[in-house]
């Protein structure tokens, strides 16, 4: 009884996987394909513009657009780094609350399944005491 129960689950767990893989295989078909459709059809605007501009004329444009647009790049870059950091406060301030919010039932649980397990004394927001802290 065992080994067919066994075998009926190494049967589902193949055709899991089966399934699994056929969705990362199409994922990256649709994904690389979408890609070359792109590139298929700007193909014509970049031959076209590379007959009738030269490397020397590209190449003094894109320096004297990259001076205009040095402020902007600094700024988008400010702005992106500000944001970064105010989104990883965010974060951890939430990350923080979810494990206070949770540590009770984690330790009814540890009780109840191993009493003899010693805690492991942090806060209820999973920071270290501060009399463990070394300076």
């Amino acid at each position: 009884m065992s080994n067919k129960r066994e075998q009926e689950i190494t049967r589902r767990m193949l055709i899991i996987h089966a399934f699994e893989a056929a969705g990362r295989i199409g994922h990256s078909a649709f994904k690389y394909g979408a890609m070359m459709f792109i590139a298929a059809q700007f193909a014509p605007v970049f031959i076209a513009y590379a007959d009738t501009t030269s490397i020397h004329e590209f190449t003094v444009n894109s320096a004297i657009d990259w001076a205009i647009n040095d402020h902007l790049a600094a700024l988008l870059g400010l702005v992106f780094g500000v944001g970064g950091i105010y989104y990883g406060r965010q974060e951890r301030k939430l990350n923080k609350d979810t494990i206070e919010r949770l540590s009770p039932y984690q330790a009814q649980y540890e009780r109840e399944h191993d009493p003899k397990r010693s805690s492991s004394g942090l806060t209820p927001r999973g920071d270290t005491r501060p009399e463990d802290q070394h300076e």
